[in-house]
């Protein structure tokens, strides 16, 4: 019992330094860089009121649809990015951002691309579930249908993908005339080339479908490059060994990167919010309230989505 005391004891003492150690980065940073503490806590004070999206759709409209369940899950992420910013956790912030930006993308373009498959064949949008399972075997097979796109294989994809497909099948608890029925559906999603794009080619893609000016779809993809470029292991945490080694031992307040995380967030915002808009278009008049509210009282213009209120979902192209 005196050896489990002592050992809370020490936890207790540790987890009592980190918390003084992060206060004291907390309030410089405060005390430096008061625009961007601000635009951070208020990206959060601002965000959609999740009632909204429950009054203007099903349940099940949310929890079966991807950029639903991004929606569900930025707030809990949001407010982990704000506390990684503020207390000097740059490097990962720019991972747990990254994991946003391309969640946001790839939410959008599975939905489409699973739903437009599973309607064809049962008149109906897909299962949460059924996408689980759909992305799963996409992961397993996405680097090498990739390197085969490239060498202009198509038989040899469509080997591979039936492969995948029946071994993944037979191991569910289903009748037989059910599991060729999955195999035959399964088969035809993930035939579809479009599943394989890289990131890159999504932003190009989708830049023209929202009718997206080239700065707009530059700024993209260069946000995506930088926050690349910060989560592997590139020459930028060199960089920051080099310049300001104290950093690698223990946090600090860096202004450079307190910037750069920012910058990155609010354009990722921007995407994220763009995307609930393409899934939810029935929001459109709440998501204007926030860009003329960021305009108004943070001097920010959140483009994209200005672009796709204004272009795209008038036109309803993912209908």
């Amino acid at each position: 019992m005196l050896e489990r005391k002592e050992g809370s004891r020490s936890i207790d003492t540790y987890i009592g330094e980190l918390r003084k150690l992060y206060d004291k980065v907390l309030k410089e940073t405060y005390r430096k860089s008061v625009r961007e503490t601000r635009i951070l806590f208020e990206i959060l004070n601002n965000w959609i009121d999740a009632s909204i999206l429950f009054k203007e759709y099903k349940l099940e409209e949310v929890i079966h649809n991807i950029s639903g369940i991004v929606f569900i899950y930025l707030w809990r992420a949001g407010n982990w990015i704000l506390y990684e910013i503020l207390t000097g956790h740059y490097f990962e912030a720019f991972r747990d951002i990254r994991f946003l930006f391309e969640g946001s993308l790839l939410a959008v373009h599975y939905n489409y691309f699973i739903d437009k498959k599973i309607y064809e064949k049962r008149g109906s949008l897909a299962k949460l579930s059924l996408k689980a399972e759909i992305v799963e075997l996409l992961e397993k097979m996405r680097e090498e249908v990739r390197q085969l796109y490239k060498e202009k294989k198509l038989e040899d994809i469509k080997s591979l993908v039936r492969k995948k497909v029946e071994k993944f099948i037979a191991d569910l608890n289903l009748a037989e005339d059910k599991k060729k029925k999955y195999v035959e559906l399964y088969y035809e999603i993930l035939m579809q080339p479009e599943l394989y794009w890289s990131v890159g080619k999504i932003i190009h893609e989708y830049s023209k479908i929202w009718n997206l000016d080239k700065k707009n779809e530059s700024s993209l993809k260069a946000t995506w490059g930088k926050l690349s470029l910060y989560t592997h292991f590139s020459r930028e945490f060199f960089n920051l060994a080099l310049n300001r080694p104290q950093e690698i031992w223990i946090e600090h307040y860096n202004k450079n990167l307190l910037k750069k995380c920012c910058k990155l967030y609010i354009t990722t915002v921007d995407l994220f919010i763009s995307t609930l808009a393409v899934a939810y278009p029935k929001l459109k008049d709440s998501l204007r309230n926030i860009v003329k509210w960021w305009e108004e009282n943070l001097d920010i213009e959140l483009s994209i989505l200005k672009t796709i209120l204004e272009k795209v979902i008038c036109k309803n192209v993912f209908a």
